[in-house]
């Protein structure tokens, strides 16, 4: 319980951390460059390696500014990449308690968790990695905003004995959501 709240509240001061920093290059940028807000910040991954490197470049003394945002792009990487590990190993040695008596087979699963990710991965480290995050963001980071919210409305219904009134219509179509 200690780990998932330290880890929490790190990844939200992270956030918190880069959300100063980019928000200042942007209206630093809109400063320098005469123009709104809305017409210098752009979309994707050219706003973290086209638009505030520019920026970096143009304050003064630029190669500090520059170590600094690139030390945030690290931990922002590494603080996610945490997160997710962790999350991922606390719910498999959840659902398979033997192996969080035993520390050999706790260590092998968190191996094989880690590498399991890794191999994942690969394919967005490699030179078409900027148009599979794109893909991978359009097709499934909506859907599942749109799907974590759907089950938390239904969990808290199903939780609160709303669900079998309001929800019934469901039940024909998803024959495990009976109650």
């Amino acid at each position: 319980m200690r780990d998932a709240i330290v880890v929490s509240i790190s990844n939200c001061l992270t956030s918190v951390f880069a959300g100063f920093i980019i928000f200042s290059y942007m209206g630093y940028l809109s400063h320098v460059t005469g123009q709104p807000v809305n017409q210098v910040v752009q979309q994707g991954q050219g706003l973290a390696f086209i638009v505030y490197p520019y920026a970096v470049t143009t304050i003064p003394p630029a190669p500090l500014w520059a170590i600094l945002f690139f030390f945030m792009m690290l931990l922002l990487g590494l603080d996610t990449m945490m997160t997710s590990v962790e999350i991922t190993i606390t719910s498999i040695l959840d659902f398979f308690p033997t192996l969080r008596s035993r520390g050999l087979y706790k260590i092998s699963a968190i191996t094989i968790i880690c590498l399991v990710q890794f191999i994942a991965s690969i394919n967005f480290s490699l030179q078409s990695g900027t148009y599979w995050i794109e893909f991978v963001d359009y097709y499934a980071g909506n859907w599942a905003v749109f799907l974590i919210g759907a089950l938390e409305a239904i969990s808290i219904s199903w939780f609160y004995g709303t669900f079998p009134k309001k929800f019934i219509f469901l039940s024909k179509y998803l024959k495990f959501l009976k109650a």
